[in-house]
């Protein structure tokens, strides 16, 4: 490993005693990890919080993210440079990574970073080695890395980052099924733009204008069958995914993907010293929301524009503690709601952790919402708490949780369907086999059920270029009186991967829900495919 002033250089040499067993794949970016792969880690701030993770398989495909410790992180797709090669010793390996890619803390000396060197291979086992062994039963693994001292004289740099975009999309109906013709619904072409520069070398700004959808697919169906909660789904955008881990917190006050449909956005992000900084404002041109409660939650999503604000402040107090702040903001004419409040980390040992979280919220609905949506009529507030004690070691795991949440909490911004309770629980667990086993809930009869649910899926690939992967959701519920419905979700994903950076695919998925119409007083069909 080296560097010059503007670039990070790592090269690997990963012998084999049997060449032939390499696995090397051509495929997307960061889904290369069933390959052997090399990688290095970057703890650039040598905090022990936060780190870049830099992996490249045997035909030179690339897999980054984010990670915070103990257990979070975020997508990233940084731009740098790689090659990799097989030959009857072994592969070799190398990256050069741009310095204006990473974030890192201003210092006219030399820096020390946080690093490791890892290696992956699957064989009839999975290996994975790394430059320092490491102690399982220390849940802090970025304060076992290895320090390195040097990168005098190395800036991030004020670089400018550019991307225009053109997405086309075309929906069709048949508008009287089955037989009738197949009719033109919608038809949409629209230029975007998202721009980042590095203000100084650990501050970035970053602006969208229609956010650039060219790299988000068909969400993964997930059965919403019985479901009485909003169905989780996550964010794919990149300017939203840039510092995403900035906004983290234990209660999901901060879910980017109720921001539907923004036409402008602007945002800040970085860590100056022990402060980390993340701020952003979008103008949404649709405003999606839930009503949450104690037993469902209600949506809608109305064509009125709203601006969104997020602030988020954190301070490091040494390796051990951090304290942070979060203010959100929403307001569309006489609708409004804002969340505010306080969390705290502790490192209480290399085994123990205690986070704790409080938020108050004060929301406003308009007229016809609140009569819809059987809502307050006039400004309501309300309140969260949430604490966690864990103690993980290897093996063993102890926990104490207990949360709050008030009914009128509110968090328009964030992914919370479920209000008015409180959840206390202690539990351990020792890491072996996973079970689980119960009875369910028919939420739409109120009664008692058995239910089974089958999940199965796999991936094969064709060669180094071609992908398959089919995936198969089935459930079923019986009740006293026989059977309450059968469902059954089916997708197929295929891609052809041209080399590292170009691929095509498809995805094709097909519901279908059967119900026993005799058992539900609610009308509906005893069938439902789409």
């Amino acid at each position: 490993m080296t560097y010059s002033k503007t670039e990070l250089y790592v090269a690997f040499r990963a012998f084999d005693e049997d060449p032939g067993a390499i696995r090397a794949h051509l495929s997307d970016r960061d889904q290369a990890w069933h390959d052997d792969w090399v990688g290095i880690v970057l703890d650039t701030f040598n905090d022990e919080r936060r780190n870049y993770l830099l992996v490249v398989n045997p035909l030179g495909v690339q897999m980054d993210k984010i990670e915070t410790w103990p257990d979070g992180g975020a997508v990233w797709d940084g731009i740098w440079h790689s090659a990799a090669e097989i030959f009857d010793w072994g592969w070799s390996a190398e990256m050069r990574v741009p310095f204006s890619t990473l974030r890192f803390q201003r210092s006219d000396g030399p820096q020390t970073w946080g690093f490791d060197a890892i290696r992956g291979y699957p064989r009839s086992v999975y290996h994975q080695m790394g430059t320092f062994p490491r102690d399982r039963d220390n849940n802090c693994y970025l304060c076992q890395s290895i320090k390195i001292k040097g990168f005098e004289g190395v800036s991030p740099g004020k670089n400018l980052e550019i991307v225009p975009t053109l997405t086309a999309a075309r929906f069709e109906e048949r508008s009287d099924f089955p037989e009738g013709p197949i009719d033109l619904e919608d038809d949409d072409v629209q230029l975007g733009i998202t721009a980042r520069w590095g203000l100084t070398p650990n501050l970035t700004l970053a602006g969208t204008i229609n956010p650039d959808f060219s790299q988000v697919e068909a969400d993964g169906r997930q059965l919403d069958i019985n479901q009485t909660f909003a169905l989780f789904f996550p964010e794919k955008r990149p300017f939203f995914m840039e510092g995403a881990d900035f906004f983290e917190t234990n209660l999901n006050v901060v879910y980017t993907r109720m921001m539907h449909d923004p036409a402008w956005g602007l945002k800040l992000t970085g860590k100056e010293g022990a402060n980390t900084i993340g701020a952003y404002v979008v103008e949404d041109d649709v405003t999606n929301r839930i009503f949450p409660g104690s037993q469902s939650s209600n949506a809608t999503s109305l064509n009125r524009s709203n601006t969104s604000t997020v602030l988020r402040y954190k301070r490091d107090i040494d390796n051990r503690f951090t304290l942070g702040a979060l203010v959100t903001d929403r307001e569309a004419g006489d609708y409004y709601n804002r969340v505010a409040g306080i969390d705290a980390g502790f490192r209480l040992s290399d085994t123990d952790r205690v986070f704790a979280q409080f938020l108050v919220s004060d929301t406003r609905y308009s007229n016809e919402i609140a009569e819809e949506f059987d809502q307050p009529d006039s400004a309501f507030d309300d309140w969260a708490v949430d604490l966690l004690y864990t103690h993980q070691t290897r093996t063993w795991s102890l926990w104490g949780f207990y949360r709050d949440v008030g009914e009128e909490f509110r968090a328009d911004l964030g992914f919370m369907p479920k209000v008015d309770y409180r959840h206390s629980e202690v539990g351990a667990d020792y890491t072996w086999i996973n079970v689980i086993d119960g009875d369910r809930i028919d939420y739409t009869n109120v009664q008692a059920g058995e239910r089974l649910n089958i999940d199965a899926g796999f991936w094969y690939r064709f060669g180094s270029h071609f992908r398959i992967e089919p995936h198969f959701t089935f459930e079923n519920m019986d009740v006293d009186q026989g059977r309450l419905y059968e469902a059954r979700v089916g997708q197929v994903e295929a891609s052809w991967q041209f080399n590292a950076r170009a691929f095509v695919r498809a995805i094709v998925q097909h519901v279908e829900y059967d119900f026993n119409t005799a058992l539900y007083s609610d009308g509906r069909d005893p069938e439902n495919e789409t």
